[in-house]
C-alpha cells in the first residue's frame, strides 16, 4: 500500500528522520508509538502526502482511498448537529451518505443529534472517526485517536477499531500507550533517534 524508501525530513533546525524505509502492506493495524516531538504526526502526514520528503521517495498504491483523522481539528461547525457537520463535509450528495455502522447505535444516534459545541470529548472523537470514513476507505489513519477518552469511549473505540481491521480495513494510529488487547494483531512500531524501529 505505502513504501518509504530512504526517506528524510526536517524542520528548520531540527531533525526529524533520516533515511527511513517502512512498508505498509493490506491488512495491517499498526501502533505508532514515541515520546513527544519524535515525529509521530509528522510520519503519518508524509503517509497521506500532506508533507513531501527532502530525501527519498514515498511509493503508494495507485487510487488509494485513505481516511484521516487528525489529533484535533477546529473545522466543524459549532451550531451543527453531528449529522449536519457530516453532510457538509461528505463529498457526495447527503441523499447518498453512507454513514459507518457505529453510528447506528444509541450512542452512534446521539452523537449524530447533538450540536458540536455541546458534544463531550469522546464524542468529538467519534465524529472525527466517522468524517474520516466518509469516503469508504481502505486505509485510515489516526493521530492520538484514544486521547482525552474516558473508559467507556476507549472501550468503543477499541471495538470499533478491531472489527474494521477484522473486515479488511488497514489501521494505522499514534497513541502514548497501549490501548488495545492483547491479543490484537497489532505491529508495534516506535520513532526513535530519527529512525523507526
Amino acid at each position: 500500500m505505502i513504501q518509504f524508501n530512504q526517506v528524510s525530513f526536517s524542520f528548520p533546525q531540527k531533525k526529524i528522520f533520516t533515511d527511513l524505509n517502512l512498508q505498509i502492506a493490506s491488512g495491517d493495524f499498526i501502533w505508532i508509538r514515541g515520546r513527544n516531538g519524535s515525529g509521530k504526526t509528522t510520519l503519518l502526514r508524509l503517509m497521506i502526502d500532506l508533507l513531501r520528503p527532502q530525501n527519498g521517495s514515498i511509493q503508494r498504491k495507485t487510487d488509494l482511498k485513505t481516511g484521516w483523522m487528525p489529533a484535533s481539528d477546529g473545522s466543524f461547525f459549532p451550531r451543527l448537529t453531528g449529522l449536519e457537520n457530516l453532510n457538509f463535509f461528505n463529498v457526495i450528495s447527503p441523499d447518498e451518505m453512507k454513514l459507518p455502522t457505529f453510528l447506528e447505535t444509541e450512542y452512534g444516534r446521539e452523537i449524530l443529534n447533538t450540536p458540536f459545541f455541546k458534544m463531550s470529548s469522546g464524542m468529538k472523537q467519534m465524529l472525527l472517526l466517522a468524517r474520516a470514513e466518509l469516503s469508504t476507505p481502505e486505509l485510515i489513519i489516526l493521530d492520538e485517536p484514544f486521547r482525552s477518552l474516558d473508559e467507556s469511549n476507549r472501550k468503543i473505540l477499541t471495538e470499533i477499531l478491531l472489527k474494521k481491521n477484522q473486515s479488511g480495513m488497514t489501521i494505522i494510529y499514534t497513541s502514548h500507550e497501549d490501548a488495545l488487547p492483547a491479543s490484537a494483531p497489532v505491529k508495534k512500531w516506535e520513532i526513535k533517534d530519527h529512525a523507526l524501529s
